[in-house]
């Protein structure tokens, strides 16, 4: 497929932000090459190899990321249960969110950027439109996430606020933050 078809693809329902008009959104879509979109079957092993690079960001060594593979790749259930997105810049996978919504609770299961576009603004971009299908997708106007410590900051920019934190089940002496964000 070349470019130009590529192009075409792009989700005309991408929201940057609440009350953005939908020629400005297709405008800033052509203008910075971004596609969101959600994960087909035959994606799972490029999601899961960004899941391992964006987690592998934080040095945990060889054991640790075999543990946290093992116990939170994407599976071909996990992908036909629940919602899972995908963002690519200049047609490379940048990034991918998932959540789950059970017993009436809207849970953010996975939100990673690939560790060549953090600090890029790609982040931010896939966060708000994380909370356009917060409200579209399942009409929620708020949501919890159980984050990596190391990715505390980044969430509280994007407006979260700590309310609880959980015990690792991969490392001992480790509480993970549990946040909450409100649209």
């Amino acid at each position: 497929m070349d470019s130009i078809e590529q192009k075409n693809k792009f989700v005309e329902f991408y929201s940057i932000s609440k009350g953005t008009s939908y020629s400005t959104v297709k405008q800033m879509i052509k203008n910075t090459q971004i596609k969101i979109e959600q994960v087909q079957l035959n994606e799972i092993g490029e999601i899961n190899k960004l899941l391992y690079l964006s987690k592998g960001y934080w040095d945990y060594d060889r054991i640790f990321m075999d543990k946290f593979m093992k116990g939170f790749s994407i599976t071909e259930d996990y992908l036909k249960a629940n919602s899972v997105f995908s963002c690519y810049y200049n047609f490379v996978l940048a990034g991918f969110f998932a959540f789950s919504n059970t017993n009436d609770k809207l849970e953010l299961d996975y939100f990673f950027i690939s560790p060549q576009y953090i600090g890029k603004g790609i982040g931010k971009q896939l966060w708000n439109y994380c909370c356009h299908i917060a409200q579209e997708k399942y009409n929620r106007n708020y949501f919890t996430l159980w984050s990596d410590p190391n990715a505390e900051n980044f969430y509280t920019k994007m407006g979260c606020k700590k309310i609880g934190s959980k015990k690792s089940n991969l490392l001992l002496n480790r509480d993970a933050p549990i946040l909450e964000y409100w649209i």
